[in-house]
């Protein structure tokens, strides 16, 4: 997965097996990934959906004004309100919005092959 920010230094590629999420801080995103067996950060000046729309990766999912996450490390998800994301590696659950609650699900089902 390649990143580009707004500088033309900012730039992070990482392989999707060891990227886990973004969060959105201020005029920054922090991306979160495993390295070495350590959740690790970088930092990227960027915009969450500009990031998004640069990337251009299938595998990303938006799911709150704060953050998206790699489905392909989603671990588990607590059903309930709110939904909860568990990824590999990452101590804390992620909270699906109200905003992203059905494309979230849309794409989870997806994901399982459920019709």
């Amino acid at each position: 997965i390649h990143f580009s920010g707004q500088g033309k230094t900012d730039t992070f590629s990482i392989s999707s097996s060891e990227f886990r999420y973004a969060q959105a801080q201020d005029n920054y995103v922090a991306l979160f990934y495993v390295k070495n067996g350590n959740l690790k950060k970088e930092l990227i000046r960027s915009t969450l959906s500009q990031l998004l729309e640069n990337t251009n990766c299938n595998l990303l999912l938006r799911c709150h004004r704060s953050y998206f996450v790699n489905l392909q490390q989603l671990h588990s998800v607590s059903g309930g309100s709110p939904i909860l994301l568990f990824l590999r590696d990452v101590p804390d659950s992620l909270r699906v919005s109200r905003t992203y609650r059905s494309e979230v699900l849309a794409q989870l089902k997806k994901a399982s092959g459920e019709p």
